[in-house]
């Protein structure tokens, strides 16, 4: 049996669980969308919970009632996110709540055991972190994991990418 349709840009069935568009020459459809008490959908934004992202956009099906972030009523759909750390983003609408638990992580990741532009005679043994996690390392085009050692001779790039996006290049040498 069908959901309760809450909000539509179709015209609503009286029994409110079928919608229906028409599409004509004069009137293409670009958008269709339905929306129960259960879904999801009706509020978004357009960063991942963890960004370096200096502000995040909200959007929504209908009309939003109220926006506070870390509990202080915001005004407009756009939230600045100027400082690293965690954003609560709390959205109302007539039909939803929805929060969303955002950190803003503008720092690249720390290396240790080598520094840019730096020779080395043998192998160097390699750490790197980050306080929101790492997302990819790699040295020379392959994948490691901290406390990696490297040994191969010439010139070497470690590339180290965190969960937010933030990066660091480390190219050194190995004699």
């Amino acid at each position: 049996m069908p959901e309760k349709i809450v909000c539509t840009d179709g015209k609503l069935s009286k029994d409110g669980k079928t919608a229906t568009w028409v599409a004509s020459v004069d009137k293409p459809l670009n958008s269709l969308y339905v929306l129960t008490a259960d879904s999801d959908k009706f509020v978004s934004i357009n960063v991942n919970n963890i960004t370096n992202k200096k502000q995040a956009k909200i959007s929504s099906y209908e009309k939003i009632k109220s926006i506070t972030v870390n509990g202080k009523a915001q005004t407009g759909k756009k939230i600045a996110m100027a400082e690293d750390g965690k954003y609560t983003i709390e959205v109302v609408t007539k039909h939803s709540s929805k929060t969303f638990e955002i950190i803003k992580d503008a720092t690249a990741p720390k290396v240790k055991g080598v520094k840019n532009g730096a020779s080395y005679t043998g192998s160097v043994k390699i750490k790197f972190s980050d306080a929101n996690g790492i997302k990819k390392a790699t040295l020379n085009g392959k994948k490691i994991k901290s406390g990696a050692t490297a040994k191969t001779k010439g010139s070497n790039t470690l590339i180290v990418t965190d969960k937010a996006g933030n990066k660091t290049t480390v190219t050194f040498t190995i004699k």
